[in-house]
């Protein structure tokens, strides 16, 4: 259907209940009331629309924004307007009929949504860990569990050019150190301790399910680095060793949104066993000595 039928079937609409309609506002713009919840706003220019405040499926805000385009200054009420009821409707129009009328340009608040939608989303985020380390050694399969305590930081980026996932998926950068003071390990074939400080690098994918949500649970998976370093003694013979290995880790977690529009967030993942492989010559002997860990780290983070 052409425009300009379209504006005569609203002009026909309007002037057909014209005798019922209760008017409310007269200017620029009138608006008139056609039953408890229908209304009608028409310019002078022709231009005319019906609005039910109370469907769900109108988006009134878009309506409104469009029908008063020529008045820059209100936009940014409409947007942030909750709820429409008649005095609301009412106070819109009179708001229009005394506006000083301008070609439309986009809104400070309209520039700063665009840029939003259309730029890349990051967020850095810094936090505490506490892991918890499951020690056997050689092919044992008793094992033993150490705590660890450290920090770790990293960066979120949900590119634009996903669409509609922007949001939902993102990709992640994390560095991590661990701290874990000296042990005595009773499980172990000959008499040993150590502490062991771990340092990792790791990228990965996570998936958030409520991203306009103030709680949003989410699933990810990571591959890296661990760089473990340990100083201790072995059948009473000391050494000091670092080893690396490759790691995978499943994660989960949720965010919370915070008032000032931050989040803050508790996650846990799992590294699965790995083996250090701590060999060390000793007074011209070579020593075997293998160390088999996996990890289960639980993290409470501040996103910015």
């Amino acid at each position: 259907m052409s425009s300009k039928k379209t504006i005569f079937f609203l002009l026909f609409f309007v002037g057909y209940f014209s005798n019922n309609a209760q008017s409310l506002v007269t200017g620029k713009a009138s608006l008139e009331k056609l039953d408890k919840s229908k209304y009608v706003i028409s310019k002078s220019d022709g231009i005319s629309k019906t609005i039910d405040i109370q469907a769900k499926n109108q988006n009134l805000k878009g309506v409104l924004a469009v029908l008063f385009e020529d008045c820059n200054t209100m936009r940014d009420g409409i947007f942030q307007t909750e709820y429409f009821s008649e005095k609301v409707l009412i106070k819109l129009v009179n708001t229009y009929n005394s506006c000083e009328y301008a070609e439309f340009s986009p809104t400070s608040k309209e520039i700063e949504n665009a840029n939003s939608v259309n730029a890349d989303e990051v967020k850095f985020y810094g936090g505490a860990i506490l892991g918890i380390r499951n020690t056997t050694f050689f092919d044992s399969s008793e094992n033993e569990n150490q705590s660890q305590f450290g920090l770790k930081f990293g960066v979120l980026a949900s590119p634009r050019f996903h669409g509609k996932l922007q949001g939902n998926l993102y990709y992640s950068f994390e560095a991590s150190m661990s701290f874990g003071g000296d042990k005595n390990y009773m499980n172990a074939p000959k008499t040993t301790n150590f502490s062991v400080n771990t340092y990792r690098l790791a990228i990965g994918a996570e998936y958030y399910f409520n991203k306009n949500g103030k709680i949003n649970p989410f699933l990810g998976i990571g591959i890296g680095l661990s760089s473990d370093h340990f100083n201790g003694s072995y059948d009473n013979k000391p050494y000091k060793i670092t080893s690396g290995n490759p790691i995978w880790m499943p994660k989960a977690g949720v965010l919370y949104k915070l008032p000032n529009g931050k989040d803050i967030g508790l996650s846990i993942d799992y590294i699965p066993e790995y083996e250090n492989n701590l060999s060390f010559p000793n007074d011209g002997v070579f020593i075997p000595f293998i160390v088999k860990s996996s990890f289960l780290n639980i993290g409470i983070n501040y996103y910015f």
